[in-house]
């Protein structure tokens, strides 16, 4: 791997199989447990809910309530496909002159420019509002 990607990151996710469905996260731990409510009679968005509290449990540093994302979610009796998009967004008083660019590449997951000191990344400044 080359460019932007870290070369100690894992590609792949654990998948789970059961016989109502898959489920697949980064933590063996909480596909599992998404998984079980498969396997118990849960459905899609029961199991997500259930792998996310997980995550937030097993990798507290990137997952878990206060988090964000994307659902796609199709409804059979229907057949009515809804996207969610619940990604974090900035607060409304936001200052951006607060966060300036210092050129290189930020000390993070992303590769976004580096801002000073890292204050989107760690601190008061780096919060975002949970979708």
């Amino acid at each position: 791997m080359s460019g932007a990607f870290a070369v100690n990151q894992r590609l792949t996710k654990h998948a789970i199989c059961t016989k109502r469905g898959v489920v697949s996260a980064q933590n063996h731990k909480a596909a599992t447990i998404g998984a079980d409510v498969l396997a118990d009679g849960g459905n899609a968005v029961d199991a997500a809910i259930a792998t996310s509290l997980a995550l937030g449990v097993c990798e507290p540093w990137m997952s878990g309530l206060g988090g964000g994302g994307v659902m796609l979610h199709l409804d059979n009796e229907s057949g009515r496909a809804s996207a969610f998009d619940f990604g974090m967004v900035a607060a409304r008083g936001l200052d951006p002159a607060a966060y300036p660019v210092v050129g290189g590449r930020a000390n993070d997951l992303f590769p976004w420019a580096a801002v000073k000191d890292d204050r989107n990344i760690v601190g008061p400044l780096s919060m975002a509002v949970p979708g």
